[in-house]
């Protein structure tokens, strides 16, 4: 098996064996962990697609469970004669699969991870309804998405430019041997200058597409803190906003900005990594820093379907715990996560029924005193009064 690998000088370093093996384990660990969490996030939201949120997420959710599903396997399946990798068994035509999955893929999440922030936007800030959302914006972001992210990968498959990259480990856009673009001294087998630019364009559109989800964030965020204080200073008690209306615009900026964050821990690792690049870390990424600094990146990149069930089923786990506040954490989890939606708090029931007793008659109060049993009864027909 080692005798397969090259023994070319550009692509050595002095990681050993089982540096290599941690870095197989822990992206596999992640990208199962981020497979899982987009699994529970597509059964939920599939629920009721009518929702544009629920589609979009519903969209972030079966790519991530594509990307995911191949990260598992990216590290082994680089080509076996252009890497150090003891455990790669891959050849070119497998690096070219894994990278074109890889850039598709990711580029279409950052394009609906943006998408997502412009709908909460839309809905929060422009009043638009999830009616008019659906028929003028979100078919132009579909055919923009899939308009955007084919074509440079294609690009790259029929020029034979998907290539191992000597940092990540992974099949990108880039020339083999890294650096002949720049190093007379080196001859280019592939790639050469064009895929790098190719690499370069497709990594521009990522973060050009995050910053206009970035923008919007904010500015959902400054516009539900705008609107809170406006209540709190121009408004009196009888007039202010329904308090469901209140804590649901706060949720909703509120999970606007964690899936936005879910998504920058997506595109910064890869930064992380071409920063360490311009170090010249190349020939001692077995010493103790360079190592984590490439083994971080593995854990954290593929973690975005983890970190969106996070923050779709927030909102669903405090209202079990309203619902069963004597139970414990786990069944509330389990709860939220099923395709069961929490009941009706019986006790509210019971304190609307106790506030309104001192201003009824006896008899009235014995009536409702009868009621209000019924109503905690598992039961009774007061169930349905709730």
């Amino acid at each position: 098996m080692e005798d397969s690998h090259s023994d070319d000088d550009s692509y050595r370093n002095d990681l050993n064996r089982g540096q290599y093996l941690s870095f197989i384990i822990t992206v596999g660990t992640s990208s199962t962990m981020s497979m899982i969490g987009s699994y529970y996030v597509l059964r939920l939201a599939s629920r009721n697609l009518t929702l544009v949120y629920h589609r979009i997420i519903s969209c972030i959710s079966v790519l991530d469970i594509i990307l995911s599903a191949s990260n598992i396997v990216h590290l082994m399946l680089v080509p076996a004669d252009r890497t150090s990798n003891p455990f790669a068994f891959g050849n070119e035509v497998t690096c070219s699969m894994m990278g074109f999955i890889l850039n598709v893929v990711l580029v279409m999440i950052s394009f609906y991870s943006a998408f997502l922030a412009i709908n909460f936007l839309l809905q929060v800030r422009y009043r638009w309804s999830n009616q008019d959302v659906a028929t003028y914006i979100e078919p132009f972001f579909h055919i923009v998405t899939v308009g955007m992210s084919l074509p440079l990968p294609c690009l790259a498959l029929h020029w034979h430019m998907m290539n191992p990259e000597i940092l990540s480990g992974l099949c990108l856009m880039i020339e083999y041997p890294n650096g002949c673009d720049y190093d007379e001294d080196v001859e280019c087998i592939s790639g050469g200058d064009i895929g790098g630019m190719l690499g370069i364009t497709t990594a521009a559109f990522v973060y050009t597409v995050g910053a206009v989800g970035f923008v919007c964030t904010y500015m959902l965020y400054r516009t539900v803190k705008e609107t809170m204080r406006k209540i709190q200073v121009y408004t009196t008690l009888s007039q202010q906003l329904d308090q469901n209306q209140q804590k649901r615009i706060r949720r909703v900026s509120w999970q606007c900005t964690m899936y936005m964050s879910a998504y920058t821990n997506t595109i910064v690792w890869p930064a992380v990594h071409q920063i360490a690049g311009m170090f010249d870390v190349e020939n001692r990424l077995g010493d103790p820093l360079p190592y984590m600094i490439l083994l971080l990146p593995l854990f954290f990149f593929p973690l975005q379907g983890f970190l969106n069930l996070i923050v779709f089923i927030t909102p669903r786990y405090q209202q079990w715990r309203k619902a069963l506040p004597d139970a414990s954490r786990v069944t509330i989890l389990s709860n939220a996560l099923s395709a069961e939606d929490p009941p009706t708090r019986r006790p509210q029931c019971a304190t609307v029924l106790l506030s309104s007793r001192s201003q009824q008659p006896q008899s009235e109060r014995s009536r409702q005193s009868i009621i209000q049993n019924t109503a905690q009864r598992p039961d009774g027909d007061g169930s349905q009064q709730c």
